[in-house]
Formats: C-alpha cells, structure tokens, sequence
C-alpha cells in the first residue's frame, strides 16, 4: 500500500545518504580515520532527529522504528563513537591538531541524547507503566545516563586539566576516583526526585541501588594506594554514612517503597 512504499522510500533515501557521507568522508578527510567516524555520526544524528520530529504525532509505527533506530544510536555512541572522540581529543591536545572534531562530537551527542530524552518525558507522563517493561526502562535508562555523564566527565577532565608532556591515563585515573562518584551521585539524586514527584517506586529504588554503587566504588576501587591511616578514616566515616542511611530507611521506606506519598 501507499504507507508500505513511502516506508521503503525513507528507508531507502536514508542508506543512500549514509553511504553518500561516507564515501565523501573517506575522499576529503585523509588525515583522521576518527573524524571520518565524528562526521558520518553526526550527520546520522541530524537525520534520525529530523525523522523523529517529523512522524511524531504523524505516523505512529514510523516514530517508533526512529526511537528504536534512536536508542540504537545512543548505544554505538557509547563504544564507536565515544572511541573515535577519545582519539580525535588525544590527538589534538598531543599534537595542536584541529579542534573541529571535537566540537562536531559535541554537536553529534546533543542530537543523539535528544530522542532518549524526549522518550524519557513521554514515559513518565504516562500514568500506565506496564511491568517489567517499566522496571527495565529505568534501569536500562539509569545505566545508559551513569555511561553517558562517565565519558562526557573524561572529555571535560582532561581538556580542563591536560598540560603538553602529561600523561593522559594518569590524568584520567585521577579525576575519576572522585569526579565519578559526584556524577552519580547526582544521578541517583535527579532518580530520586523524579520518582518521588511521579510517585515512580522503581526509580526510586533504582536510586538507592546506585548510591550503594557509589560506595561500593569508593570503598573498594577509589581506596586503593591511600596510607592505613586513611583507610582507617575512611571505614569510620562508611560506617556512620551507613548508620544515616539506616536511620533514613526507617523514616522513609513507606515513601521509597510505596507508589503513594
């Protein structure tokens, strides 16, 4: 029918244009492979942003393959794409080369994180939350933004920090120890604001799993190389951090663990 063949057109017209970028990606830029993967995502974002603007409230089946198509991009964003800004910023803070990619990257990520983003609201709006698709959406969603805000924090680190002659793994390792766990710190706190205001318990659990992870993190990982003296300041200070979150589960778990405030 007429929707059949127009889909097979936007399917058709999108394959023809991502290989037309690429082809011309591998013709003018011969100096960076990485570029050549910024460029090519960035332009794959700008097309599926634009498809999903365009079937919202339009085409429903359609919109849903484009969010689909979305979640995809947002993956390979976190492995192929993160890999290929990792190493377009090495090679601009080592060697002065050009910062263009870089700013692409950033460009290629704001579109990439918009459709998530859009999604998330849509689904919290929505009063019927079918289980476990619920539950899996929120963890999977919690992970996805803890792997997002982790490697945006890396890019932001070292560009902030980074001197010509430093090494970058170091740098890296160091910033990490606490950056990471005020970063999810703060997601597990935007967790549990959100799931107290919508009355969402899954996410307000979810919140609570996270800031264990935080002090599993710290407390196994981030200790290590610290002297007896301050591993012994430390386990003081989790235990009375334990001994507050134990008081506030006995003050708020009918809050945490129910679907009504």
């Amino acid at each position: 029918n007429d929707k059949t063949n127009k889909s097979l057109l936007a399917v058709l017209a999108y394959a023809t244009l991502i290989f037309e970028v690429n082809y011309q990606a591998d013709q003018l830029i011969t100096h960076s492979f990485a570029a050549k993967v910024i460029v090519v995502g960035t332009f794959n974002a700008a097309l599926l942003l634009c498809a999903y603007i365009a079937t919202y409230r339009r085409s429903p089946i359609a919109n849903h393959v484009v969010s689909l198509l979305g979640v995809v991009a947002v993956l390979v964003s976190f492995t192929h794409y993160f890999q290929a800004a990792s190493d377009a910023r090495d090679l601009w803070l080592t060697t002065q080369a050009a910062a263009w990619p870089m700013a692409l990257y950033l460009l290629m990520t704001a579109m990439i994180i918009a459709i998530p983003i859009h999604l998330g609201r849509r689904f919290l709006t929505n009063d019927e939350r079918r289980e476990p698709w619920a539950t899996l959406a929120v963890v999977g969603t919690t992970l996805l933004a803890l792997v997002f805000v982790s490697q945006q924090f890396d890019h932001l680190s070292l560009l902030f920090q980074y001197e010509l002659g430093n090494d970058i793994e170091h740098l890296l390792m160091k910033s990490r120890k606490a950056g990471y766990a005020v970063l999810w710190g703060s997601v597990a706190y935007g967790l549990m604001h959100v799931g107290i205001k919508r009355k969402f318990r899954n996410m307000r659990v979810v919140s609570l799993l996270v800031f264990l992870l935080i002090i599993v993190k710290l407390f196994v990982f981030d200790l290590k190389g610290i002297p007896e003296g301050g591993r012994v300041i430390a386990f003081i200070g989790l235990g009375i951090l334990l001994l507050v979150i134990s008081f506030m589960y006995q003050r708020l778990k009918s809050l945490l663990f129910t679907e009504t405030d």
